[in-house]
């Protein structure tokens, strides 16, 4: 007798312990599903603060990439490349580089190291300014590609020099940073004619101050 109410009570015990397991379990689920959810919801709303505004930290990926970031990004790189004075441009330049692959930054920082175009902007106190002219997006090419076309202006004493530039490039994906906030990479950056009806012009890939045509004015 004793021994039947003994393997009652073990019986009963193990079946309470299965209902702990099996609560447990389902408890640990269920605030797993809640973390995941949270934190979704948290990424979502962590940003990136930089010079260039504040911007979602959230990577995406090329299928996912808007054409109102990917236009903001190129706005932002032909602003800081092609625009400044002699008390900016390096911080312009550099800001231009984190935005563009090794490649295409070696051959812009070899091109900008060989032009002497920082000696003339001090020697005439001259300055750039850009107008962006029109942003071509093919987002359904992979990669994506852009053509970009721009009105650079010089501006030295009373003088004014408008030149025409295009250039043509790739865009994939890059993880978000304080100097990449879009999260965009420029690949395969290459200057191409551009022809918007301004009085001086210079080759393509040549900026006025390189060309050394405010020298000449």
């Amino acid at each position: 007798m004793e021994s039947t109410e003994f393997a009652k009570t073990i019986n009963a015990y193990r079946k309470v312990l299965i209902v702990i397991v099996v609560c447990f379990s389902v408890l640990l689920l269920a605030v797993g599903y809640l973390y995941v959810k949270e934190r979704g919801k948290h990424e979502d709303k962590i940003y990136v603060i930089s010079d260039n505004g504040r911007f979602i930290a959230r990577q995406t990926n090329t299928d996912a990439l808007f054409d109102f970031d990917i236009k903001n990004d190129l706005k932002v790189f032909c602003q800081n490349m092609f625009a400044y004075d002699q008390y900016n441009y390096s911080a312009n330049i550099e800001t231009a580089l984190n935005l563009i692959d090794v490649p295409g930054g070696k051959r812009i920082y070899n091109d900008v190291k060989t032009s002497g175009i920082y000696e003339n902007l001090k020697k005439f106190n001259a300055r750039t300014t850009i107008k962006m002219d029109s942003i071509n997006l093919d987002l359904k090419a992979r990669p994506i590609s852009a053509l970009v076309y721009l009105t650079q202006t010089v501006m030295y004493s009373d003088q004014k020099i408008q030149l025409a530039i295009g250039a043509k490039m790739n865009l994939v994906s890059a993880n978000r940073s304080e100097q990449n906030p879009f999260g965009i990479l420029i690949t395969n950056f290459d200057y191409i004619p551009y022809n918007n009806g301004v009085i001086n012009k210079i080759n393509p890939g040549e900026t006025a101050v390189k060309s050394g045509a405010v020298e000449k004015q």
